[in-house]
């Protein structure tokens, strides 16, 4: 607020529309600050913002190989599988924040702050797999093929970053000295709630006629099905679904001071300053992970969870691509009926991901500038005392490689360091 006189009011706001999404995206900025008192020795400053942004990402992937025809010609460079990625994306941050300061007079001053964010990520992919290599190659040019496979995968996740700080100190002279501190406090969040995905393969092994003639656009036929029945969701079946909740947190206190003691050290223009900081950390990581295999009396098809995204534009038209996939739907059937689901633990991905670290560093430090004609010498020391807290897990295994059993572990590693500093500088 001290850097702008009077009060001071700047609020913007902006949008537009993605065409390859058919969204729109807008954002807002707000920044207020002012000064009031009787000698309009307080500051105030506030400030918000949003911003969201949706897009769309249209990507291709190939994979290739040698590979044999069924009369045994190698195929040099046979394409195994196509990868065809549709990709929405929404990002949304908002956050706020505020300061205050206080000049008692042209010597001391006091301020505090506080911020608060968030980011909320939402992604999901769609991804056609041509499985080419599942089947047989009939020609040398690995251009026909039957009995290969169709598979559709989607990946759908949210993420939460939350981000909060709050800090207070001040600056003070006292004649030539000068002394300030800082004290802090901040968390931070990071959630993957949920975190699904899962894998549709149609009932039908397919015959391809690929047209490798445009590098960049290769194209296929299905010559023993109706194409359209690629779109029919009653022929994608799924037997269950892999979901995963990933949750990350760490929160930092520190508080530090600085004193700066101006002295005529042997007739030589000096400067002493003294410190210290004291720091503590903690950061924990929860994850679980389970895989859902389908047990209930019923088949389940892809048709039951379509949704109404439809992208007959996708690679600047060039293809098509089957109705999208209702990811709310696919949690909200996990939820609803997770009784009748086969459940299996990830213990690699869920308790061997955990874990809690408790970090704490105090230091202090000494030095001396002393300023010569054309020279300047600075020499000094900084004296660091770290201790580390670990916790996990370890995961046992039995002689076939199969899980056996978890224990809780516990580790600590200390230093005790000095770091010396010395520095000449010739003018």
């Amino acid at each position: 607020a001290f850097d702008y006189p009077g009060t001071n009011l700047k609020a913007t706001l902006g949008g537009g529309y993605t065409n390859a999404d058919g969204a729109p995206i807008y954002q807002g900025r707000f920044n207020y600050s002012t000064r009031f008192g009787e000698n309009n020795n307080i500051g105030l400053s506030l400030t918000a913002n949003f911003d969201r942004k949706n897009s769309t990402h249209d990507n291709m992937e190939y994979d290739y190989d040698e590979e044999k025809d069924e009369s045994d010609n190698v195929i040099p460079f046979a394409i195994t599988d196509i990868f065809v990625h549709d990709v929405e994306h929404t990002k949304d941050r908002f956050g706020y924040g505020g300061g205050l300061e206080y000049r008692l007079n042209d010597d001391h001053k006091f301020f505090a702050n506080v911020s608060w964010n968030k980011l909320s990520d939402e992604n999901s992919r769609h991804r056609m797999r041509i499985r080419v290599s599942k089947g047989d190659y009939l020609n040398p040019e690995g251009t026909l093929t039957k009995k290969s496979r169709l598979v559709r995968e989607s990946k759908w996740r949210i993420e939460d970053l939350f981000q909060s700080h709050y800090s207070f100190g001040g600056e003070h002279r006292f004649g030539i000295n000068k002394l300030d501190y800082t004290f802090g406090y901040s968390d931070a969040a990071e959630e993957h709630l949920p975190y699904i995905e899962s894998d549709w393969e149609f009932d039908e092994k397919v015959n391809l006629a690929l047209d490798l003639s445009d590098p960049a656009y290769p194209t296929w036929e299905y010559t023993n099905i109706d194409p359209e029945l690629v779109n029919d969701g009653d022929l994608w079946e799924t037997d269950g679904v892999d979901y995963r909740n990933e949750v990350a947190q760490e929160n930092n206190m520190v508080g530090g001071f600085n004193f700066e003691i101006p002295r005529n050290l042997f007739g030589v223009s000096s400067k002493i300053k003294i410190g210290g900081k004291y720091t503590k950390a903690t950061k924990e990581r929860d994850n679980d992970r389970w895989g859902y295999k389908w047990d209930g009396d019923e088949d389940v098809f892809l048709s039951q969870f379509e949704s109404d995204r439809v992208r007959d534009d996708f690679m600047n038209d060039h293809y098509e691509l089957p109705p999208g996939i209702d990811y709310d739907g696919i949690r909200d059937w996990i939820e609803d009926d997770k009784d009748q689901f086969e459940e299996e633990f990830d213990y690699w991905d869920s308790e061997g991901q955990t874990y809690t670290i408790n970090e704490s560093v105090m230091a202090y430090y000494a030095m001396a500038t002393l300023n010569f004609n054309k020279s300047t010498f600075v020499g000094g020391f900084r004296h660091e005392l770290t201790q580390n807290d670990f916790e996990g897990t370890e995961l046992i295994y039995d002689d076939d490689g199969d899980f056996s059993s978890f224990a809780p572990v516990k580790d600590e590693r200390d230093y005790n360091k000095i770091f010396p500093m010395f520095h000449f500088i010739q003018d």
